[in-house]
Parts: structure tokens; sequence; C-alpha cells
């Protein structure tokens, strides 16, 4: 079942494809790695995409090899 938040657009790092985007003073930027190089795609199945691409795994089974030390 897709949930409507799922399709909402998504705005992410270029650099590291962090979610995690913070904007202060007006400036966006990422809060893993600092870069101001934003992106936006249309939903977070286009992002998954891209996430994969570049790190060979979905995000949750890639963090949680992170996390566990592999």
């Amino acid at each position: 079942m897709i949930r409507q938040e799922d399709t909402d657009p998504v705005f992410y790092c270029r650099r590291c494809l962090s979610l995690g985007v913070e904007t202060e003073m007006g400036q966006d930027f990422c809060r893993e790695c600092g870069s101001t190089d934003i992106g936006q795609l249309p939903d977070i199945y286009d992002w998954e995409e891209l996430y994969i691409k570049k790190y060979g795994e979905p995000y949750i089974r890639h963090r949680r090899n992170i996390i566990k030390g592999k």
C-alpha cells in the first residue's frame, strides 16, 4: 500500500544522499556532511533508486550494516 507521505516531494543532499536537510538563515544544508548542494525529487521511491545506485543496497539495510560494523 502506498502512503500519501511516500509520494510527497523529497529534498536530499546530492553529495551523500542524506534526507537530513535543514534550513538556517535562509540557506539549505545537509545535516550529515554540511553540503549546500540540495536536490529535490518527486517522491521517496526516486530517492531510493539513487541511494541503491550509490551505495548498492536500500537505505534501511545499509544503515543496519553501518550500525553493526559491517
